[in-house]
């Protein structure tokens, strides 16, 4: 158990010194990729959220703009549960229950946001 969460935290310092990627447009994070069985290691294998945590930087905020509704609302707060978990800052992830699409969560990075440091 101890050897896998060393594993784990490695992966996420590699995953955060990552070189930027351009966010230019949010990823999408879609339904079929998250019913897939979820482990931390899983998590760290997608590339949408490997390119989300990487757009961060230094002075970042995750929002997730998730569909209306509960199950909505549910989906986007697992996912900001397992991105703290796996070492992203809880106060630098927002979720939103706008996202046009009921299949998709979308993940936009926001630099320097108004209110976080």
């Amino acid at each position: 158990m101890l050897a896998a969460m060393k594993r784990i935290a490695a992966a996420c310092l590699l995953l955060l010194a990552t070189p930027l990627y351009a966010a230019t447009a949010p990823l999408l994070l879609d339904a079929s990729a998250w019913a897939r069985p979820r482990s931390g290691q899983a998590l760290l294998q997608m590339p949408v959220l490997r390119q989300a945590v990487a757009a961060l930087g230094q002075d970042g905020r995750l929002v997730i703009h998730h569909p209306p509704g509960e199950d909505g609302v549910v989906w986007a707060d697992q996912l900001a549960h397992w991105l703290v978990a796996l070492g992203v800052p809880s106060g630098r992830i927002a979720s939103v229950g706008d996202g046009g699409r009921d299949d998709a969560l979308l993940l936009q990075i926001d630099h320097n946001p108004k209110g976080t440091p």
